[in-house]
Order: structure tokens, then C-alpha cells, then sequence
């Protein structure tokens, strides 16, 4: 019989990152140690409005601004009602990183346009990362953003 493995993740941002670390060529040790390497590596960091603002980010007419709670594994970072500078303030040590990746992954909640303008103002507040903007239409966060 076969002999199946498998890595278990506490989001699908590091699955992600993992999967792309897998090497065919290599062995099942190896790919085990380095795909858990590099989920372990990747960071994750969740976006959502705070739970009093929610109507306020999906179609409310309200003239108050939304307010945004960044999380990391669970835990509450910070809160801004800019999304873009609360990813910036939210990104450890981004100024220790030499050119970073950070990738946006849209939620079902957020719209293209939304996600672009968000791209476009992250690329003038970070402008030695190379941003991208994916929509994967998961429903638990507006946003994740990984660092690598």
C-alpha cells in the first residue's frame, strides 16, 4: 500500500504557500520539511470589519466610516478605518524584508474595485514590495494578506 501524509494549516494562505514548495523530484521527507517550512514561514494576516461596522462596509448608506481589525491567528493586531495603512501597521517588521511579496486575497465580500484601489494605495505605501491582488472569494475575511 501507499504511505499517505499529511500537513495540517491554519489557513489557506499557508496551504498555499505550501503546495508551492512541493518538488517532485525530491523525497517525502524532504518535501514534508520544506513545505512545513515555508507554511511556517508564511504569515497571515486577516482583515474584516469590526463587528459594529459590518453593515456599515456591505452597502450601508451610513456617512461613518468603517472601521477595520487586522488579526493574526486569531488575535487582534490593530484596528484603522484605512484597510491599506492598517495592512502596513499590521505587517511585522515589513522595514526588515527585502523585497517583499505580499499577496491580497480578495474575500466573497470584496469587490474588484475595492481590491484595486487597495492594491494601487499599498504600492504607495510599500513601494519596495511587489503586491498582488488575488480574489478567492472566501468567505471568512474582506481580506488575507500574506507576507513572504
Amino acid at each position: 500500500g501507499r504511505t499517505i501524509r499529511t500537513i495540517m494549516f491554519h489557513n489557506p494562505v499557508q496551504a498555499i504557500s505550501s503546495a508551492l514548495a512541493f518538488n517532485p523530484y525530491q523525497t517525502i521527507n524532504t518535501n514534508l520539511e520544506q513545505m512545513s517550512s515555508q507554511a511556517a514561514s508564511t504569515l497571515c494576516i486577516s482583515i474584516n470589519p469590526s463587528s459594529g461596522s459590518a453593515s456599515q462596509v456591505y452597502g450601508s448608506e451610513s456617512n461613518e466610516e468603517p472601521v477595520y481589525i487586522s488579526r493574526i491567528d486569531g488575535n487582534e493586531v490593530s484596528s484603522n478605518t484605512d484597510a491599506a495603512q492598517l495592512i502596513k501597521e499590521s505587517l511585522p517588521d515589513l522595514e526588515y524584508h527585502i523585497d517583499p511579496i505580499i499577496t491580497i486575497y480578495g474575500g466573497s465580500q470584496a469587490t474588484e474595485s475595492e481590491g484595486n484601489e487597495l492594491l494601487n494605495t499599498l504600492e504607495q505605501l510599500i513601494p519596495n514590495a511587489t503586491i498582488n491582488l488575488l480574489f478567492s472569494n472566501q468567505s471568512n475575511a474582506l481580506y488575507l494578506i500574506s507576507l513572504e
